[in-house]
């Protein structure tokens, strides 16, 4: 039998502890990731707030951030406020990604002040 979650070498039952083990699988951004697509994709929900959508997802808001960081740059989020977003929908992500594509293939490197999303300038 192939190795599963509930492999002694996991969790809790490698120390000997009962518990609920876990794989890495089941925290991975991927499968989050797709989690949240599906919680907002299906949903006729415009506005995203982090705190609520941690704690639908039943994470922290940190790993929530690191979903729409990568949403955003290739526009099926977009960000309102602190802690703010509205889905915007997967319509915009194949030209999103042929932007980048382009952007790439013209010898730049995806930085500097071609984003209209950059606030990291120094005011020059």
């Amino acid at each position: 039998m192939a190795s599963t979650s509930q492999s002694p070498t996991n969790g809790a039952a490698a120390m000997g502890l009962p518990g609920p083990t876990y794989s890495r699988k089941d925290k991975s951004l991927g499968l989050l990731c797709e989690n949240f697509l599906q919680l907002y994709e299906n949903n006729n929900e415009e506005v995203i707030t982090l705190d609520n959508a941690a704690s639908r997802l039943g994470v922290e808001r940190r790993r929530i951030y690191d979903i729409v960081n990568v949403l955003e740059s290739v526009e099926v989020v977009v960000r309102r406020a602190k802690n703010l977003y509205t889905w915007k929908g997967m319509a915009n992500m194949p030209q999103a990604l042929k932007t980048i594509e382009q952007r790439f293939s013209n010898g730049g490197h995806g930085s500097g002040s071609s984003s209209p999303n950059s606030d990291g300038g120094n005011g020059s």
